[in-house]
C-alpha cells in the first residue's frame, strides 16, 4: 500500500475509530510520522489531521520543485523562507526527521 492509499482511502466518510488507529500505526511505522506529537497539537481531531496530511502530500511535489528552482537560481533568501515553512509544516505533522533535516538546511542557509 502506498502512502497516498494509506492517507487517502476511497471513502473517508466511512472511517471508523479502529481504521483511524490502523492509519496512525502505519504512519508511525511506515512513514516515520510521530503522531503522538502531532495529534495533541490539533486537540486530537482525527479528520483534521488526515486533511493536513493529504494537503501536505498534494502540495509536496510543487513545493519540492519550488525549492529546486530557488536553489538553482541562487535565490537563497527565498529558499530559506521556503525551507523554514517546510520545517514548520513537518513539525506540525510530526515528521521529526524531515523537521530536523529542514532545520539543518535552514541553519546552513542563514550562515
Amino acid at each position: 500500500m502506498t502512502l497516498e492509499e494509506t492517507v487517502m482511502p476511497a471513502k473517508p466518510s466511512q472511517q471508523s475509530s479502529l481504521v483511524f488507529d490502523e492509519l496512525i500505526a502505519r504512519l508511525n511505522q511506515d512513514v516515520g510520522l510521530n503522531t503522538d506529537l502531532a495529534l495533541p497539537r490539533i486537540s486530537g481531531r482525527q479528520e483534521v489531521y488526515k486533511q493536513i496530511i493529504q494537503d501536505f502530500i498534494q502540495d509536496g511535489l510543487t513545493n519540492m520543485m519550488l525549492l529546486k528552482q530557488l536553489e538553482a537560481s541562487g535565490q537563497l533568501d527565498d529558499l530559506r523562507i521556503c525551507v523554514h515553512s517546510l520545517k514548520s509544516n513537518a513539525a506540525y505533522l510530526g515528521a521529526t526527521q524531515l523537521e530536523e533535516e529542514s532545520r539543518q538546511l535552514e541553519k546552513c542557509l542563514e550562515d
